[in-house]
């Protein structure tokens, strides 16, 4: 593995945890009222469609870094399911 590659992957996999504040925020508030649904179903798309093409070259630093961009996203966006559902009532 070269450096580059190395970085890349590193970038990635933090990347991928970028949106842990986010998650934690909405779940210690118990609110997503400010957050975009929308924008974070587009990121899930994108990374599933990344999880899938690092399937399909074989390439693990690049499934595992959209994996975790995916999972923590579709935390986020339970999060606005179910907060945005309990505040109506």
């Amino acid at each position: 593995m070269s450096i580059l590659s190395i970085l890349a992957s590193t970038s990635g996999v933090f990347m991928g945890l970028s949106s842990i504040p986010q998650i934690y925020k909405i779940y210690i508030r118990k609110s997503a009222a400010d957050i975009s649904i929308v924008t974070h179903v587009i990121i899930v798309i994108g990374a599933l469609v990344w999880v899938l093409y690092g399937i399909e070259i074989d390439s693990f630093p690049l499934i595992i870094s959209n994996l975790i961009g995916m999972i923590t996203n579709l935390l986020i966006l339970l999060g606005c399911i179910y907060y945005r559902k309990s505040t109506r009532y």
